[in-house]
């Protein structure tokens, strides 16, 4: 159809197929003479009305409803009442003025380079938040890492720390224990030594016949050393109490 004007005055062509069948040939013989002239008419109005309610940039985003029998009222009605059912319209697209169709195309390009521009936008910015949120994690992981890192070198320091307390606990007892066994040692050393001075000291005294003042005399010399004078007098008693034994008289000096 030519020359259909849209809300906003733009004029254009619509193009549709009509598929119908005749359903009573004596309704038609009665009450029309050019059936197709009605279909026509019909669509027209039906078309124009379509057209006229809305503007040219929501005739274009309703185009699909031009295929839908809800659509062409006025034909269908006028179809039945001439004998005539129709069975489908199909939408075969529009046209529209040279100057229309350059604004038009020049208004499509535009939507288009727009739509690939925020699409460029939306893909850049996506790639922009990705390495951000790479970035992001790997800075997260290496905190984790890093902090994981120090935690353990803390407990390696503390475990050496209490190795160390132990080994010198043991040390240091390893050191009383030696200390006491030398003590003990030389304690059991001196007792020994003891017990054999004293088992000497008796065999001494028995052997020689020692008196208690004799072996007394003899350790008081023996704890004072080697004196650094002498003095020896001796002399023979005549005296019968002292005729078996000479007297010895010994002086002796310290420094």
């Amino acid at each position: 159809m030519e020359g259909v004007r849209t809300r906003d005055d733009a004029v254009i062509r619509v193009k549709v197929m009509l598929f119908y069948r005749m359903v009573d040939v004596e309704l038609m013989l009665r009450e029309t003479h050019d059936p197709i002239a009605d279909f026509v008419n019909a669509l027209s109005s039906d078309i124009v009305e379509f057209v006229g309610a809305r503007t040219f940039e929501e005739f274009k985003t309703s185009t699909e409803r031009l295929n839908e029998l809800e659509s062409y009222g006025q034909l269908v009605s006028r179809a039945k009442g001439i004998g005539f059912e129709v069975t489908k319209i199909v939408f075969r697209g529009y046209g529209a003025p040279p100057q229309l169709q350059t604004m038009h195309d020049d208004a499509i390009q535009r939507r288009t380079r727009l739509i690939l521009d925020r699409e460029s936008s939306e893909q850049e910015q996506a790639l922009q938040d990705m390495k951000l949120q790479r970035e992001e994690s790997r800075i997260r992981i290496k905190r984790q890492m890093d902090a994981d890192a120090k935690r353990h070198e803390l407990e390696m320091q503390k475990e050496a720390k209490a190795h160390a307390r132990e080994m010198q606990q043991l040390a240091h007892e390893a050191d009383l224990e030696a200390q006491r066994a030398k003590t003990q040692a030389a304690l059991d050393s001196h007792n020994a030594s003891a017990a054999a001075e004293l088992e000497q000291l008796a065999r001494m005294q028995k052997e020689l016949g020692l008196s208690s003042d004799q072996l007394g005399a003899y350790l008081t010399a023996k704890i004072q050393g080697k004196p650094e004078k002498l003095v020896q007098i001796s002399g023979l008693k005549t005296t019968e109490a002292f005729s078996e034994a000479s007297s010895l008289i010994q002086v002796q000096t310290q420094a």
